[in-house]
């Protein structure tokens, strides 16, 4: 054994415990499984809203059965759930990463009244509201004496959930398509009970499918 120098001075004893830079390093590991779990988070959440869309567009749509894409089991199982809730049909087909979800539509199959709605190409629950936002309308809407306009949205189709008894919508002054009431009648240029699951208006007119001008 080789004698010490006396330059190197008393030995210090050795720390115990992470080793340098140890603390950093769980702080950021920390900070990223947070922010990943968030990410997580975000992403189930934006699923769950789009699966919402897609179900209540398969309600207002004239298919009684629909295929949804390959998706993982967690996303089937969040699929499954949110059927029942729109009292849907589903089952699981398919094998392995060709393992789906198949929609079948019942007879008291409907929209929620608590489901979340975004844009007014949704389906309203029986009781709520159809809105066409005004700057949506189109800009040759004519008026008449009175101060009536006559609506003309052409082509375009708004879907409408009738529930079992039909619903009362409205078209109103200001272009905007709502369920009738009784309060803004004053204000309601055309109106009548819809049985059917999609709506147009043209020139003036609450349309169904088949009737003429359709």
């Amino acid at each position: 054994m080789l004698p010490r120098s006396r330059d190197e001075g008393p030995r210090r004893p050795r720390r115990r415990g992470r080793p340098p830079g140890r603390e950093g390093r769980d702080s950021r590991e920390g900070r990223e499984a947070r922010e990943s779990g968030l990410d997580r988070e975000r992403s189930e959440r934006e699923f769950g809203d789009e699966m919402h869309r897609r179900l209540q567009q398969f309600l207002v749509s004239d298919e009684q059965g629909m295929a949804l894409e390959p998706m993982n089991s967690f996303k089937r199982r969040i699929v499954h759930n949110l059927a029942k809730e729109y009292r849907i049909e589903t089952e699981s087909r398919g094998e392995d990463r060709e393992r789906h979800v198949y929609l079948m539509r019942t007879t008291s199959s409907a929209t929620p009244a608590n489901a979340p709605r975004g844009n007014p190409d949704e389906a309203p629950a029986p009781g709520g509201s159809l809105r066409v936002r005004q700057e949506e309308a189109p800009e040759d809407a004519t008026d008449l004496p009175g101060s009536t306009r006559v609506w003309d949205f052409g082509s375009q189709t708004f879907p409408v959930n009738p529930g079992e008894n039909g619903v009362h919508i409205a078209v109103k002054r200001d272009g905007s398509i709502e369920i009738f009431q009784e309060k803004d009648r004053n204000h309601v240029v055309a109106d009548r009970i819809v049985t059917s699951r999609q709506i147009r208006v043209r020139k003036g007119k609450i349309l169904q499918p088949g009737e003429p001008g359709w």
